[in-house]
């Protein structure tokens, strides 16, 4: 069964490459009720965005959930954001932090970002900044340029941190290279109030980052 779900899920994902939906679309329903988490999830995803079928936040809570059980990390983040959302049913925060921190585990960029925002501010749960912000920490590691963006935020506007604007622009620069659109901003007006040795230093911090991308440190 295992292996007819996996070839049937491969087929599917092959006709969704091609946009051959009428296509895609069934064998992704055998495939789900076959037992692959993969299509679960790519049909929750359709049911979300309301691509080719119609939109069913219902329908992909429930997709996303038989998915997020299987342990497959992006249907553990669909599923945390419906819930922190409220969409497809009622808002739930514990079980969002409690799927985005399942997602976390697996290093999904996103759902680092948002198990911060949720335990930074103490939403379903008990509330840890130190934590959310190590959560944010992570997720910038792996490119998630929102995460890097609101650390420089956390360090310019000193919450719940002394205010340290080097760290705020070596956040705000890193920002910018993964495309924050806000990024460049925040480096202008935090640079206009540093001095001289805090920008050297902010500088040759991303020095050292440049050098552990080429793999030279």
């Amino acid at each position: 069964m295992e292996k007819d779900a996996d070839r049937i899920t491969k087929d599917a994902m092959a006709a969704l490459a091609d946009n051959r939906f009428k296509v895609a679309i069934p064998l992704l329903q055998e495939a789900a009720m076959a037992g692959s988490a993969v299509a679960a999830n790519q049909l929750g995803a359709l049911y979300e965005h309301g691509q080719h079928v119609a939109q069913d936040y219902t329908t992909a809570r429930k997709l996303y959930g038989k998915a997020a059980q299987a342990g497959l990390a992006h249907a553990q983040f669909n599923l945390g954001f419906l819930l922190h959302t409220g969409r497809g049913g009622d808002v739930d925060l514990v079980y969002a932090r409690h799927f985005y921190a399942e997602a976390a585990k697996q290093d999904e960029p996103t759902a680092l970002l948002n198990l911060g925002i949720l335990l930074a501010r103490g939403e379903g749960g008990e509330r840890d900044v130190r934590a959310g912000y190590a959560m944010w920490e992570r997720a910038a590691g792996l490119g998630e340029k929102l995460a890097a963006f609101n650390l420089g935020m956390v360090h310019a506007g000193g919450h719940d941190v002394p205010v340290d604007f080097t760290k705020a622009l070596i956040w705000f620069r890193r920002a910018k290279r993964m495309g924050h659109p806000g990024a460049e901003a925040e480096c202008a007006k935090v640079s206009d109030v540093m001095s001289a040795e805090e920008l050297e230093a902010a500088g040759a911090a991303l020095a050292k980052d440049d050098a552990a991308r080429a793999g030279l440190s």
